[in-house]
């Protein structure tokens, strides 16, 4: 979600208070990531151990994962190095190893049980790169379900604000195309809002 946007969303015109829109952007998607349990913005994800199942998929804590970019595995004695050629990322979720193409190359055949015995870094989220300059149509890979999530979310914020003249009191408020009703959702997110939270949360509840 970006500043242009927002004030187009918000029928604001001009640019005083762009640096109150970016921070209410942050809060909103800090706000959601808390809210999913998830890593949401691109983030390199380091270290991070898992013990595997005996099968050829392993699911980092993290997704959409973009890159993998090492992993490591137990041998007894250290933990070694193997090459991420050998694994391929399924459906930005999970690890496959070894790749079909590199049976015969990878050390073993599958992602072993030993406690804590996988290390891998890799890079998990979206892309939000020049969110805070571009225009809404920039494509950052973020999906647009989520993102009028965050912009609903930083509205709200915004209309609680002086600079809104606030909310208190009011029943409802014209945002866009949409009126907003304050009271009811004053401590929770609008039902629209938290169906699509509900589709990218860890939980899923």
């Amino acid at each position: 979600m970006s500043v242009v946007a927002s004030n187009s969303f918000l029928k604001i015109s001009g640019s005083a208070y762009d640096n109150d829109l970016k921070l209410l952007i942050e809060a909103a998607s800090t706000e959601v990531e808390s809210f999913c349990d998830r890593q949401l913005i691109s983030a390199a994800i380091t270290d991070e151990l898992h013990t595997g199942r005996g099968t050829r998929v392993l699911f980092p804590l993290q997704w959409p994962v973009t890159t993998l970019s090492s992993v490591s595995i137990w041998d007894g004695d250290a933990y070694t190095s193997e090459s991420t050629a050998y694994v391929t990322i399924l459906d930005e979720k999970g690890l496959y190893y070894p790749a079909i193409d590199q049976i015969d190359n990878a050390t073993y055949s599958n992602w072993g049980d030993t406690v804590n015995g996988i290390k891998i870094t890799y890079t998990a989220g979206y892309d939000t790169t020049n969110w805070d300059t571009d225009a809404i149509t920039t494509s950052f890979g973020v999906p647009n379900d989520l993102e009028w999530a965050v912009a609903m979310i930083a509205a709200l914020k915004w209309l609680e604000g002086r600079a809104s003249e606030g909310r208190m009191g009011k029943s409802g408020i014209n945002v866009g195309e949409q009126t907003i009703l304050i009271e009811r959702f004053k401590k929770d997110y609008s039902p629209q809002v938290n169906n699509i939270l509900r589709r990218y949360s860890r939980k899923g509840f």
